[in-house]
């Protein structure tokens, strides 16, 4: 088994990556907070103008407005309304900031969208929307640990699809798909994997013995804040941790 303090060394690892992914994707969720409470009541002129240098000044990959109605326009002054956005409204329909995941054609998780909320004075008079690349929550700094040894990686809890990715190298998210999938290809138990996907959207953490990448490991899973549907998870190969419990 794994020793009581290998566990607290992978469970303060994967913490510590938690934290790193939150607070950027926080930091982006106040950076559309504030653009929308600088652009109202701008003009239409001026709103593409703001919209335009915010855009690729913050490197989104889109970026949109709606008044009241739900109707509006892009960064580049194209009309858009709110039936074309790639996730559920909630910032017009319950006034309310959300972040949420994007699949892309290929099934994929590919981008974030935040939605933030316009208001004059009380009165919510539109809503602002980014689309931003997923792979801006991910660095090799934060997501690697245990000299290389260790790897995160964040899911979706609903589905269980990888939602933060760089391009994969090796790792069980290298043929994409779901982490899920990816266990069980690399021969973990499938009584072990039904617990961790029970586990993962109920909201729950917690230590799994598996294979990864072909060889036994430990898996620990946190839920994510600033997305309620993310879920971290670090893995550490056992024979790595039999030998070292250092972080």
């Amino acid at each position: 088994g794994l020793e009581e303090n290998a566990v607290d060394a992978l469970k303060t690892s994967a913490g510590v990556i938690r934290r790193g992914v939150d607070s950027a994707l926080s930091a982006d969720v106040q950076m559309m907070r504030r653009f929308a409470a600088r652009v109202a009541g701008y003009s239409e002129q001026a709103l593409v103008h703001s919209m335009t240098l915010f855009r690729y000044s913050n490197e989104l990959t889109a970026l949109y407005y709606v008044d009241g109605t739900g109707v509006g326009f892009s960064s580049e002054g194209e009309a858009f309304d709110i039936s074309q956005l790639p996730a559920t409204e909630r910032a017009l329909s319950m006034g309310e900031e959300a972040v949420s995941s994007c699949l892309a054609e290929d099934g994929s998780y590919t981008h974030v969208l935040i939605q933030s909320p316009v208001y004059l004075g009380v009165q919510a008079v539109g809503a602002v929307y980014a689309l931003l690349p997923a792979e801006r929550y991910y660095s090799d700094a934060l997501f690697t640990f245990r000299e290389g040894a260790g790897h995160a990686y964040v899911f979706s809890a609903r589905d269980g699809r990888f939602t933060v990715e760089d391009e994969p190298a090796g790792g069980l998210d290298e043929a994409g798909g779901t982490i899920y999938e990816a266990l069980l290809a690399s021969g973990s138990e499938r009584e072990q994997v039904s617990r961790l996907a029970r586990d993962a959207q109920a909201g729950g953490s917690g230590l799994y013995s598996l294979r990864a990448d072909g060889e036994e490991a430990y898996l620990y899973l946190m839920p994510c804040e600033t997305n309620a549907d993310w879920r971290l998870a670090a893995v550490v190969p056992a024979a790595r941790d039999r030998k070292s419990t250092r972080l």
